[in-house]
């Protein structure tokens, strides 16, 4: 990745990130934007594909990109999905589903042009597991059968 930035009178006017790719060859140059860091999230390159934040001057986008330069995904950028991870064509997603009985992350698989392959399964963050409630051990009664051996020799020395 190069990231390119316009001055004028000392001053950062624009920013310009250009994605490489084998060889040193430029596949895809985003916009001019105003923002500092065009790019807030990248990847590697995984079987000729790979996703981005792109920081616009409108707005934010997740990306994919194939190794031609081709995006083939867009979707705005929001708190509320997430690109976990991706490896074999397959992109690992979470979606945060809030409605009025659903407050849940879901999570699912989709392909490079944002079809869901493996469908959303919920995703529970906020419950923790219960942990198991404590056992009591055994009851240690050798003490206390000691202590009524001693007393009953006490009484039988006593008479």
């Amino acid at each position: 990745m190069i990231h390119s930035q316009e001055w004028k009178n000392g001053i950062l006017c624009n920013s310009l990130c250009q994605l490489l790719f084998k060889k040193g060859r430029i596949i895809w140059k985003s916009e001019f934007t105003k923002e500092n860091n065009v790019l807030k999230e990248t990847s590697v390159f995984r079987n000729g594909l790979a996703y981005f934040i792109l920081c616009g001057n409108e707005k934010s986008t997740y990306n994919i990109i194939d190794s031609d330069g081709n995006i083939t995904f867009t979707r705005d950028f929001t708190e509320d999905f997430k690109i976990l991870g991706h490896g074999d064509g397959l992109f690992l997603v979470a979606e945060h589903v809030v409605n009025f009985d659903t407050d849940e992350w879901q999570i699912g698989a989709m392909d490079k042009n944002g079809i869901m392959v493996v469908a959303y399964k919920v995703y529970e963050t906020d419950t923790a597991p219960t942990p198991p409630m404590a056992v009591d051990l055994p009851a240690d009664h050798s003490i206390e059968m000691q202590d009524i051996e001693v007393s009953l020799s006490q009484l039988e020395a006593e008479y």
